[in-house]
């Protein structure tokens, strides 16, 4: 009887360690179930699109110039966010001016007229770089009594714009692109016409511009070869594109300051040719180039000089010194013709780029009409709008339509991804100005769910977008007793029924046209223990699990004991 007691009270001992070794065992998994719970309460939530794309504004029309009958902007460069130039040419009563509108911290001053020679010269100002605020330099043409076509530059020094001079002294085609690293350091590239209308450049230094322009090379003859744009991220280093005779796009570069032989850019696959009008560096060897590719008439027949019918904007990259293929972008429904006319690049394969796009006009007018008009303006599209795209790490997005409708953009300068100005055209004799905002986002916290009977706060935020924010409820309920600051995003007050409650928030900016974005949330109101203070339902919950797990391990544990001797 003693050896029976004796085993009986072994076998108790080894049970109350069995189950101090449980206690220690749920004491373990309590503090895990702890610590997932609060792992999860601090997760935030983000709603909206991505913020590296710019949005642009409902643009704005400059004031027109007095007495002007033909306005024709040309380029714009932005040496940051609100602090641009914009020149171009104008037709008064007097004959052809050049003019320059600069921006000053978000706000457009009047045209400053340039002039050059005899009352009555033609002045064309085609294009202008600033590297910084105040600090540009602007190039364009001017015509003698012989209308033989002239070079000329003139430089703004911090704030003030200097007389335009003339640039070499042979007749020359134009310039057709410019970009300066720093005040007074520029790169110009252009038509000689005097050396047999083919491609040059022309260097600036120290504000002093060379006194010939330099020829540039080419596998085949150089005549056949048309640039239209440049871009130096640094000294020295610059690539520029353009088009040549047989429809093929080439880029050529300048290297540790050595231009080496330009390439052609083997057109996309399926089309007939491809024009490159814009190209925008971000570092030595990584640029990004826009333009346009177009595809045959079933017939044959030629349009504006080349067997075209239809176009969609192209762009192509290049990555570390090589070009990458190009990239075609789908034409929105309904349209014929997208061309891209400028390209901005903040990082390599960041870039935005703006251009036009509508229905071609088929017609006896249109057929005759010039291609360089029918490619950049709307003269023989309609209807059509202005379009931009945005190229995100290298992968292009879709194209998006611009207002007014009518409206064709010629170029756009951005600061960041997010932060770009372009400015365009309706007709002959408006200048239309737009700046972008980034893309609106609400973002909150998790918010942890309130208690029955318990004062309540929790906020959501917004981003991005343009300040003051309207927060609402535009579906759903929020729990009894709550409600949303529709200026500050605060959910608060006491709630006074148990239950969940799905409803979606919705904040609305000021931006115009306005941007909104909505989240979905789900809060679960229960009651609360006061002497805890622990949730009800969540302690029903946790119980259960514990529960649960307490006896599993029971029944092992007696199984265990029923199996010991």
């Amino acid at each position: 009887m003693a050896q029976h007691l004796l085993s009986l009270g072994s076998r108790s001992q080894k049970a109350v360690q069995r189950r101090s070794r449980i206690a220690r065992l749920l004491s373990v998994k309590v503090l895990i179930a702890v610590g997932l719970l609060v792992s999860i309460v601090g997760t935030s939530t983000t709603a909206g699109a991505d913020t590296s794309i710019p949005v642009f504004q409902s643009p704005t029309q400059l004031l027109s110039i007095d007495g002007a009958t033909y306005t024709n902007p040309n380029d714009m460069s932005c040496a940051s966010l609100n602090n641009c130039v914009i020149v171009g040419q104008f037709q008064d009563g007097s004959g052809m001016h050049g003019f320059i509108m600069s921006e000053s911290a978000g706000t457009w001053g009047t045209p400053n007229i340039v002039d050059v020679g005899p009352s009555g010269t033609p002045v064309n100002l085609t294009n202008v770089s600033c590297p910084s605020v105040g600090n540009c330099t602007a190039v364009g043409t001017f015509q003698d009594s012989s209308f033989n076509t002239y070079l000329l530059a003139l430089s703004e020094q911090h704030g003030l714009w200097g007389s335009a001079t003339q640039l070499a002294s042979g007749d020359s085609g134009g310039p057709s692109g410019l970009s300066c690293w720093t005040p007074g350091n520029c790169t110009l590239i252009g038509e000689d016409t005097a050396q047999g209308s083919i491609p040059v450049v022309m260097n600036e230094a120290s504000y002093q511009w060379d006194n010939l322009p330099t020829a540039l090379e080419f596998p085949t003859t150089p005549s056949g070869y048309y640039l239209q744009s440049i871009s130096c991220p640094s000294a020295g280093n610059c690539t520029a594109v353009g088009t040549n005779s047989s429809d093929f796009s080439f880029a050529i570069q300048e290297v540790n300051g050595r231009w080496n032989e330009g390439i052609n850019l083997v057109n996309p696959s399926g089309y007939a040719s491809a024009r490159l009008s814009s190209v925008s560096c971000s570092s030595p060897g990584n640029c990004t180039a826009v333009g346009q590719a177009s595809v045959v008439r079933p017939d044959g027949a030629s349009v504006h000089g080349s067997p075209m019918i239809a176009a969609q904007v192209a762009g192509i990259t290049e990555s570390n010194g090589q070009w990458g293929p190009y990239s075609m972008i789908p034409n929105p429904s309904g349209v014929t013709i997208s061309t891209l006319n400028s390209v901005s690049c903040t990082s390599p394969g960041t870039c935005t780029a703006v251009g036009f796009s509508g229905r071609q006009q088929l017609n006896a007018r249109t057929l005759s009409a010039p291609r360089a008009v029918c490619m950049r303006r709307a003269a023989c599209i309609s209807p059509g709008n202005g379009i931009s795209v945005t190229e995100s790490s290298g992968i292009w997005g879709g194209l998006t339509a611009q207002l007014p409708s009518g409206i064709d953009l010629y170029r756009v300068a951005c600061i960041t991804s997010a932060l770009c100005t372009y400015f365009g055209g309706i007709g002959t004799s408006s200048v239309w100005v737009s700046t972008s905002v980034p893309q609106l986002t609400l973002s909150t916290n998790s918010p942890a769910n309130p208690d029955l009977g318990q004062a309540y706060s929790a906020q959501f935020l917004a981003s991005g977008g343009v300040a003051p924010y309207v927060f609402s409820l535009t579906q759903g309920s929020l729990p009894l007793g709550l409600s949303i600051d529709p200026t500050t995003g605060v959910v608060s007050g006491v709630p006074t029924t148990a239950g969940t409650y799905s409803f979606t928030v919705t904040v609305t900016d000021a931006s115009d046209p306005a941007q909104s974005v909505s989240a979905l949330v789900t809060l679960v109101v229960g009651a609360k223990l006061a002497a805890t203070g622990a949730n009800l339902r969540s302690l029903a919950l946790e119980g259960l699990g514990l529960l649960g797990l307490g006896m599993g391990l029971v029944e092992i544990t007696r199984r265990r004991f029923l199996r010991t001797p």
